[in-house]
């Protein structure tokens, strides 16, 4: 084993062989220059780990690598060494580690779609393939900063609302990241990040709107019956609205439920002895709870609405659709053109501002607890947008509220 104090003349000097070979260092032991058949020289470091296990990492190409430098690394290395660290398998290690690609992936099949529901699932996987995999996919996820999540935020400025949301979403994966030991504990970059502020729109219907809305609905039930029985007037061909998609509309509006509560409500979810329904799927239901129905109070209006509803036979739906078994789906493209003719905000947005209404409603005379668990608010903070009692409280509000909507949309004035 050839050993020589190497100089830049001397590694010039070395000349290739039918093998390649190694000179070992005088100076500094491991260091050593490796010659291959090619001519190609480069600085090699041996030396042994903690564990007794052998590593001879290449340290660069002679060239692009003085002598010196070689040197200066090696000392330091082995420095790293005697210190009980591994510098060369801890940079396979980290050559090894998950991509940001890969955690993200293993988020989507261990986290979202097991534990959100299709749609929220759906929005995270579009996120990440827009905002984050083109940004960070091939990176190492343990190396992402702070700063690396303030650009990305920042990068997202002109629709702070999107950007807000991603933040959340990298939030949760850089917590389950570190819970895979893919980065250390208590790392979690998307911290102290500011979210950007962002405009809540929210528009309450006063009683005239609400009863002119109310006498929109009338005349397109009027009309479709008038037209199913060949019978049409004037413009009733127009302004006919399929009977399922109004009476839809009245428990959005009686019962402050979401959309996709309201379509896809089953009757089997509906207890009219215990003035009850019984969600099994709502964007409500705790993970912790499986299998545990999500419970609205069913008030005498909305209990008579649900009670002239016809039962088709082979369809398990309270608002049942044209193919056999199916719940309703044209309801977006119907109420589009019944609100427009009622007059309303050209910003409103039934899916959530029937629900504000709902719950501005009680505001005034019942507690902000109350309100929440009647909508099915998992936070205080949610509710609290609308401020300013148990299953019998709960159900005395809910009687409360849709009678207070009720009586508006009865209304009958020519402000209406």
């Amino acid at each position: 084993m050839a050993t020589l104090k190497l100089t830049k003349p001397v590694v010039q000097s070395l000349a290739p062989k039918a093998t390649r070979y190694v000179v070992w260092d005088s100076e500094i032991a491991g260091l050593g220059v490796q010659v291959q058949p090619t001519g190609r020289k480069s600085f090699v470091l041996f030396y042994r780990t903690k564990a007794g296990e052998q590593r001879k990492p290449t340290l660069g190409t002679f060239g692009a690598m003085t002598v010196e430098q070689a040197r200066g690394l090696a000392r330091d290395m082995l420095a790293d060494v005697r210190r009980g660290e591994d510098p060369s398998g801890d940079k396979r290690s980290a050559r090894a580690a998950a991509t940001v690609n890969d955690a993200a992936d293993r988020y989507m099949v261990e986290h979202a779609r097991v534990h959100k529901k299709p749609r929220s699932a759906d929005s995270d996987e579009t996120n990440l393939r827009l905002h984050v995999r083109p940004r960070w996919g091939t990176r190492k996820i343990a190396s992402i900063t702070s700063n690396d999540v303030l650009n990305l935020h920042h990068a997202m400025r002109a629709t702070p609302g999107a950007a807000n949301r991603v933040i959340a979403l990298l939030s949760k994966l850089f917590n389950l990241a570190e819970l895979w030991g893919l980065r250390p504990r208590g790392t979690n970059p998307c911290r102290h990040v500011p979210k950007f502020a962002e405009k809540r729109i929210h528009n309450h219907l006063s009683e005239i709107q609400l009863a002119r809305l109310a006498k929109v609905l009338r005349e397109a039930e009027s009309a479709h019956a008038r037209v199913k029985a060949d019978r049409p007037e004037g413009k009733d061909g127009k302004n006919a609205a399929h009977p399922v998609a109004v009476a839809a509309i009245r428990l959005l509006i009686l019962t402050g439920m979401r959309k996709g509560e309201v379509l896809n409500l089953k009757w089997s979810e509906v207890d009219f002895d215990a003035r009850v329904l019984r969600l099994e799927d709502s964007k409500d239901l705790r993970a912790d709870r499986p299998g545990e129905p999500k419970i609205i109070p069913l008030s005498e209006p909305a209990k008579a609405l649900l009670r002239a509803q016809e039962r088709l036979p082979g369809n398990p739906h309270v608002f049942p659709g044209r193919l056999k078994g199916a719940a309703f789906v044209g309801l977006p493209k119907i109420a589009k053109d019944l609100y427009k003719r009622a007059g309303l905000p050209k910003d409103f947005r039934p899916a959530h501002d029937f629900r504000h209404n709902f719950g501005t409603a009680g505001a005034e005379t019942m507690s902000l607890p109350m309100i929440g668990k009647l909508l099915g608010h998992k936070s205080a903070l949610t509710t609290a947008r609308y401020a300013m009692p148990a299953e019998d409280p709960q159900r005395a509000a809910a009687e409360e509220i849709a009678g207070k909507l009720a009586a508006a949309m009865a209304r009958e004035t020519e402000d209406a």
